[in-house]
């Protein structure tokens, strides 16, 4: 039906032979493959943590913030100008640097103040609270909804729109 594939394309003058060619494909093809793995396992590895080690901002690190920051490092004032409340404002910080330096917990400006028990000031954050802000912060403090709500999030001084009352009607069961 025609030239075979093994002789395709015809070979120019300025082409290698047909042996070297071959080996030449191959190697093209080993590279190329292992870039695509690799550029893969770039993206998987965030992922491949199991679903209850991923840290999901939304629902874990914004009601943080909100509950424990948000209060002193948010709004027109915040306390040393550090603003919490979005992301551009975390990582460009405050007076003294940037209060969050994503992939690097001791170069965040936050996470020193933290350990050092100075933050938040009148009740220091739990073990947990401390150890979860260490792992995002290493795990490249991905950002979700921003800035964060503040409204959102109960706190000791307001309800927030997670607020009991504030939930949509269920139609309730009896106990067996």
């Amino acid at each position: 039906m025609g030239t075979p594939l093994t002789n395709w394309p015809p070979l120019a003058p300025h082409w290698p032979q047909p042996g070297l060619r071959r080996g030449m494909l191959r190697s093209t093809r080993s590279l190329l493959t292992l870039a695509c793995l690799l550029m893969l396992a770039e993206h998987t590895v965030a992922d491949a943590a199991p679903p209850e080690t991923r840290i999901d901002f939304d629902r874990q690190i914004a009601p943080l913030l909100a509950t424990r920051c948000l209060a002193c490092h948010s709004g027109t004032e915040p306390e040393g100008k550090l603003d919490l409340s979005s992301q551009n404002r975390a990582r460009t910080g405050g007076e003294t640097g940037p209060a969050v330096v994503p992939g690097r917990p001791q170069a965040s400006l936050a996470w020193k103040r933290v350990v050092a028990g100075e933050m938040p000031p009148k009740t220091p954050l739990s073990a947990a609270e401390r150890q979860l802000l260490k792992r995002w912060i290493a795990a490249g403090a991905r950002w979700g909804t921003d800035p964060i709500d503040l409204l959102r999030y109960t706190t000791s001084a307001r309800a927030g729109t997670d607020w009991w009352s504030l939930q949509p009607l269920a139609d309730p069961r009896p106990p067996d």
